[in-house]
């Protein structure tokens, strides 16, 4: 009869000791990453909500800007662009979630029959496990983000990235959780400054933002 051996109760308890350590280690660094990347995918949107904002009030000038996210949605399927469903974001976006983040409009004010400006707002889903922060955006093209509420963010945000209009471009902070915004602007030319290579940037006089050039 062969004898057969197995896991001591000691060992078992050394083998699960060791399994406890490693996921305690790995499992916040893995949460945090999560957030990270989800943060990072809020801010992507919103540049993107942003850009096809301009292009909405480009094609559609009669309307204006847009609060609603269906309006810059694709079509349905075979059909062209139309107001209600420009095609200027992708489908998930336009549902109002993606990677872990809710996307709502702000305050829209209308004028003459046109909407003359816009506001977006991301909260995350589930508040410290698919993000952490809360991002906002509005027609001066700044992203803001605020630790507490989407709303507060308009008023209160710190400014991670502007939009630098008539290009589709935008600047980030190198350090978006506390740093200001610096922004080294050279001239077009010996007879343009930075301002021609913005067309605005909207300030409360609150905004960590400085101007170089």
């Amino acid at each position: 009869m062969r004898d057969s051996k197995g896991f001591s109760l000691v060992e078992l308890l050394i083998a699960v000791a060791v399994i406890l350590v490693v996921a305690a280690i790995a499992i916040p660094n893995l949460l945090r990453s999560r957030i990270a990347a989800n943060e990072a995918s809020a801010v992507g949107s919103l540049r993107a909500l942003t850009t096809s904002e301009i292009t909405y009030r480009a094609t559609y000038p009669n309307v204006g800007f847009t609060c609603v996210l269906s309006a810059l949605g694709p079509p349905s399927s075979g059909s062209s662009a139309t107001p209600t469903a420009a095609g200027l974001i992708d489908s998930n976006l336009a549902g109002g979630t993606k990677s872990g983040y809710a996307f709502a409009p702000g305050t829209c004010n209308a004028a003459g029959g046109l909407t003359v400006d816009y506001q977006w707002k991301a909260a995350p889903q589930t508040a410290g496990i698919t993000g952490q922060r809360y991002f906002c955006t509005d027609a001066s093209g700044v992203i803001r983000f605020y630790n507490s509420t989407a709303s507060t963010c308009f008023t209160s945000g710190t400014p991670i990235s502007i939009m630098v209009r008539g290009t589709g471009k935008s600047i980030e902070s190198d350090s978006p959780h506390n740093a200001p915004l610096v922004l080294a602007l050279q001239p077009r030319d010996s007879h343009s400054g930075p301002q021609h290579y913005l067309d605005r940037i909207e300030q409360d006089g609150t905004a960590a933002v400085t101007i170089i050039g």
